[in-house]
């Protein structure tokens, strides 16, 4: 195939209009979501935390870059991952559609949030590891397409370090697309630069299968990540497309490299179904994500074709109408009430202060930089340690005073699990007349429920401070 130059300009242009187009399709946030989980894994440890020891089970390089950095940075740095992901979809592009205009075309493609197999989209809205490591996948899959095998590892590597689970797949796929062309071996050599990361997070006893009492709270609270079994026919239907649209590229190296990719999900899904616990860490399904990338790319291949180029508009078109969300714009993080809530912790609370807050309630400790005791959300860590899945548990059930795995909804959409589980939590804490009991067993300093126009005590103690309808109370010692 003919190998397409570009210029300097139009490498800079593709970057910046796919992370305009992202931006204004999935918005930018921070301080939410999964970053409320990344707040205890940077800077300081938060003593107490549910998740204070958690992040030495899911090492990453993006801890040490963000460091106590506040969201400018952290929004920085995900836009610029933004731009490389542009420029090197674009560079992908003219590498391997004949159609000069396509290289183009595949960038509004994908820049809305897509989701195929492990419920992980392409482009997320808020800095997190997989997207900081996406540009870094692209590069080596580039560096592989020209034969560049050296930097091909080294990205792999880099990739690896940053993220870790999930990067196997493409690191398989590298290796099976340079394998017939390998000139030695020393050309494996730069990808030692992921190794302190991976030792850092080794093997080590995550070889065993889960038992029962940890795998089923994988199943209950990751199910839209971690059991196929309870994904819709549609994701099936989805990524099946993806990979029919895939096989309209014909570049050898790019096909070694899907096998290779599709090998690793397959093989390391079925180590997940046997309950694995290293293979279920690597996420092997989210190697989908690049799938839906080869899905771009050989479709706008395919209606390149003479003939079909009329098709294109329509394509754009619906697939944007199916994309269609109302994207968030917190670029500070979370306003209003819960903002207020964490300005009042941080300036009038010491660092240490343990925080007992309704489990449902999310941005708190990114916000705040306190350690809490526990929420739904943090329950996204627990396929990475036995201990803290049981613990998560043990923390849920106090503030519900309840039985988690009583009731496991049906995961008819993507996360239906999680969501049910949140809500029933949080109904078990807002009628949980036994918190302080819980509060004072745990060392908990505050207590924050969400109240009604008429403040009441709690155990007897008057709220220290309101926001809205959430409540602060002081934990009392026993008399």
């Amino acid at each position: 195939m003919r190998r397409q130059g570009s210029a300097a300009w139009e490498i800079a242009a593709a970057g910046l209009l796919f992370a305009a187009c992202a931006t204004a399709l999935n918005g930018l946030v921070w301080g939410v979501g999964d970053h409320d989980i990344i707040a205890a894994f940077h800077g300081e440890r938060l003593a107490g935390d549910l998740l204070t020891n958690a992040r030495d089970a899911h090492p990453s390089v993006l801890w040490w870059l963000v460091g106590g950095q506040g969201g400018a940075a952290w929004n920085a740095l995900h836009v610029a991952a933004l731009v490389l992901t542009g420029a090197l979809l674009f560079l992908l592009g003219r590498a391997l559609i004949s159609w000069r205009a396509g290289a183009w075309l595949v960038l509004p493609l994908l820049a809305p949030s897509i989701e195929l197999l492990g419920g992980a989209p392409l482009v997320d809205p808020l800095l997190l590891p997989r997207g900081m490591a996406l540009p870094l996948e692209l590069g080596l899959v580039l560096a592989a397409v020209h034969g560049r095998w050296r930097l091909a590892w080294l990205l792999a590597g880099a990739a690896i370090a940053v993220h870790a689970p999930s990067r196997v797949a493409v690191t398989s796929g590298l290796a099976l697309a340079w394998w017939p062309d390998r000139r030695a071996w020393t050309d494996v050599g730069p990808a030692v630069v992921a190794l302190p990361v991976v030792a850092a997070g080794g093997p080590a006893g995550r070889l065993a299968p889960m038992d029962p009492a940890w795998w089923s709270l994988v199943e209950l609270r990751l199910a839209h990540h971690l059991a196929p079994s309870a994904w819709s026919p549609w994701i099936w239907l989805s990524a099946g497309a993806c990979l029919l649209a895939a096989l309209a590229l014909r570049e050898p190296r790019t096909r070694r490299a899907g096998l290779g990719l599709a090998g690793w999900m397959l093989v390391g899904g079925a180590l997940a179904a046997l309950r694995v616990p290293l293979a279920v860490n690597l996420e092997p399904w989210q190697g989908a994500r690049l799938l839906a990338v080869a899905g771009a790319l050989g479709l706008v291949a395919w209606v390149g074709g003479d003939g079909r180029r009329a098709a294109v508009p329509i394509v754009l078109a619906g697939l944007l109408w199916c994309a269609a969300d109302r994207p968030r714009f917190l670029p500070a993080g979370p306003d209003g009430d819960l903002a207020d809530l964490a300005r009042w912790a941080r300036t009038e609370t010491p660092d240490d202060a343990l925080f007992l807050i309704p489990p449902d309630l999310v941005g708190f400790r990114a916000l705040a930089r306190r350690p809490v005791f526990g929420t739904v959300k943090d329950g996204g860590e627990l396929q990475f340690d036995r201990d803290l899945a049981l613990e998560w548990r043990r923390r849920m059930e106090l503030l519900c005073d309840c039985d988690v795995l009583e009731e496991v909804p049906e995961e008819r959409r993507p996360g239906d699990r999680r969501r049910a589980l949140t809500a029933r939590v949080a109904a078990g804490y807002a009628g949980n007349e036994g918190l302080v009991e819980v509060a004072r067993g745990a060392g908990v300093s505050w207590v924050v429920r969400r109240v009604g126009a008429i403040l009441p005590t709690l155990d007897g103690a008057q709220a220290s401070a309101r926001f809205g309808d959430l409540a602060v109370y002081p934990v009392r010692a026993e008399e």
